[in-house]
């Protein structure tokens, strides 16, 4: 870890983002108004928004200055890329016509570290893009009528409380089953086989977002396995978080994710646990199986949660964001 392993690392980084910007500039079409996800193309958009005198927004899905903190160590040449990503992210927001994040607890955050407002626009889901037909899991795997728990959302090493999960899964019924739906949970497959649970862990995989409601659809229970290791997982709102709801499950929700606990206890989806104690994970689906009735009554808000929760009455925030931003001839500018 020298200081010249650290000079090399962040000469490289500003090269891929000098190549991604390149690349980015070159295809990218003319327009009156920018929406910026990734602060990395910053330069090819704020060179484009100078050209041709309009304006952009950016979109901050995460606290990103945090992100390295999630127990990994920490090289000089990490350090240096950080503060250098650190650095281009503060020119993108302080160039931006406006500035969004996914969560109040994040807007805080970015608003503390940069001084600059940042609008609420949660990553909720959109139902109009559902496909109806697509085969739920149960019925693909064939899962009868087991308990089934879902976890919607690619794997986050060091960020969610997988190994957990199935240590507890390995403590509960021979009829509970956990369905992870995304990418990057094979690596847990042989805990999985260690414990004797191979048969009641499944991954397919990833499915395409309008396959995600019917692939959920008839589960049980869906623990959110989030938790606080910086924090920008802290105060984060989880896309699958959203999924579940829209799709009318129950969950089990975090003590460690204040955002996320606010929402469910607000709406009664659902029981808190903490999903880093395997004992809190046990006895939360014990209890969530031993009353049907208040089962019940967690899908029915899940059920008024899933129609109020939703990316039509995020569309109305974002267009307040974007109003501002139109002349009256129509135009976007600076």
């Amino acid at each position: 870890d020298s200081l010249f392993a650290g000079v090399l690392g962040l000469a490289a980084a500003i090269k891929g983002v000098l190549d991604l910007s390149i690349r980015t500039y070159r295809c990218m079409p003319r327009a009156d108004l920018y929406y910026l996800h990734c602060y990395l193309q910053y330069p090819a958009v704020r060179l484009r928004c100078k050209k041709d005198g309009v304006s952009f927004v950016y979109d901050a899905h995460d606290f990103y200055s945090v992100l390295s903190d999630d127990g990994r160590e920490i090289t000089r040449a990490t350090k240096f890329i950080s503060m250098f990503h650190l650095a281009l992210e503060r020119m993108c927001v302080r160039k931006a016509a406006a500035c969004v994040t996914v969560s109040d607890g994040v807007a805080a955050l970015e608003e503390e570290k940069f001084g600059r407002t940042f609008v609420v626009l949660r990553n909720v889901h959109d139902s109009r893009f559902d496909d109806p037909g697509y085969p739920s899991m149960r019925d693909q795997l064939r899962l009868g009528d087991a308990f089934l728990m879902v976890v919607v959302g690619n794997a986050k090493p060091g960020g969610m409380a997988v190994e957990q999960s199935i240590r507890a899964l390995s403590e509960l019924d021979s009829d509970v089953h956990l369905l992870f739906l995304g990418r990057g949970y094979e690596p847990y497959l042989d805990l999985a086989r260690n414990l004797g649970v191979a048969g009641r862990v499944h991954a397919p995989g990833p499915v395409a977002l309008e396959e995600v409601a019917g692939a959920i659809r008839g589960a049980n229970v869906a623990p959110v396995l989030y938790w606080g290791v910086n924090s920008n997982l802290e105060r984060c709102m989880p896309n699958g978080f959203f999924h579940v709801v829209a799709s009318g499950i129950p969950v089990l929700y975090s003590v460690n994710l204040p955002d996320v606990a606010l929402l469910a206890s607000r709406y009664g989806l659902g029981l808190e646990f903490d999903p880093t104690d395997i004992s809190s994970f046990v006895d939360s689906v014990k209890r969530f199986r031993g009353d049907p009735r208040q089962a019940a009554d967690f899908q029915s808000a899940a059920l008024i949660a899933a129609s109020e929760i939703s990316w039509e009455s995020e569309e109305e925030i974002l267009g307040r964001v974007l109003e501002p931003l139109i002349a009256p001839e129509g135009r976007i500018g600076e």
